[in-house]
């Protein structure tokens, strides 16, 4: 079975995903989020299993796609779960001025 061709705008966010600029920013809300979920708590012990997921998408506003809070850090599961159910998922706790023991 033949691939499908990308778009031209399908290549420009996939060259923009593998970018260093995308690179930190991963980098710089995972370890915001101390490689945490945010969702499930979970903490693995694979850094491949944390992901940086945009809050508003990526896809959506490119004036928010480097913006450190535009991203939330999810284990790879909840990850899943947010795109397949289409979940809103916001800001961590620390981002809104909450301590974690409110």
């Amino acid at each position: 079975m033949a691939r499908s061709k990308l778009t031209a705008k399908q290549k420009e966010a996939r060259a923009l995903r593998m970018s260093e600029e995308h690179k930190a920013w991963s980098n710089a809300v995972r370890g915001r989020d101390k490689f945490t979920c945010q969702l499930c708590g979970g903490k693995p012990k694979r850094r491949k299993s944390i992901h940086a997921h945009h809050i508003v998408p990526f896809a959506e506003d490119a004036s928010l796609r480097f913006d450190v809070n535009n991203g939330v850090t999810l284990c790879r599961m909840c990850h899943r779960r947010v795109h397949r159910e289409k979940l809103h998922v916001g800001l961590p706790m620390h981002a809104k001025g909450r301590s974690e023991n409110a």
